[in-house]
């Protein structure tokens, strides 16, 4: 339909539950509240307009990292981007950056970037802990702080999935590929 905008797509690599639960109550009293469903996650390719078929897409994903064994990632601390947006600093192990290349070399032919300066060389790995600027950003910074949340932590990831932004802006995973399923 003319004027109407190509989605956007993003790959990101799913949380172990236990995880994703941590990090939504650090992340509580944020505002404007995250979209629902807002899934914490660790983005390993950024926007992208697709130049080819959602399944075709996916295929590509699939046939790239089911060969990919689960890694381990590892939180080294935290972090606030100039937005007010809270995150986890991750690691990136040899591991994690084989899978953001695999990513890379997978959806690079198929798509184009929307925000290249945040992929490649310059792809900060990290989990977002609140989508939006805090409101209390000191209160939110003492629960990173306090006992009760230790960003210093290590976890196995197995799964990455490719999400679609929907028009109303939440996102929606359209496939899902399972590491080390070759």
């Amino acid at each position: 339909m003319a004027g109407e905008q190509a989605p956007w797509y993003n790959v990101v690599l799913a949380l172990p539950t236990p995880v994703e639960r941590l990090v939504r109550v650090a992340g509580q009293g944020v505002i404007p509240p995250p979209p629902a469903p807002w899934v914490p996650r660790l983005t390993m390719r950024w926007p992208s307009v697709l130049l080819a078929a959602e399944a075709e897409a996916a295929a590509a994903l699939s046939r790239a990292l089911r060969p990919v064994p689960p890694l381990t990632v590892s939180i080294e601390g935290w972090g606030v981007y100039p937005s007010g947006t809270v995150y986890l600093q991750v690691l990136p192990s040899p591991q994690l950056l084989r899978l953001h290349g695999a990513v890379r070399q997978a959806l690079t032919p198929l798509s184009r970037e929307l925000m290249p300066e945040r992929d490649g060389p310059g792809w900060h790995p990290h989990i977002d802990i609140s989508p939006a600027a805090a409101l209390d950003l000191l209160a939110l910074v003492g629960r990173l702080r306090s006992a009760a949340f230790a960003p210093q932590a290590s976890f196995a990831c197995n799964r990455v999935r490719l999400a679609r932004r929907n028009s109303d802006g939440t996102w929606q995973v359209v496939h899902e590929v399972r590491l080390g399923a070759a």
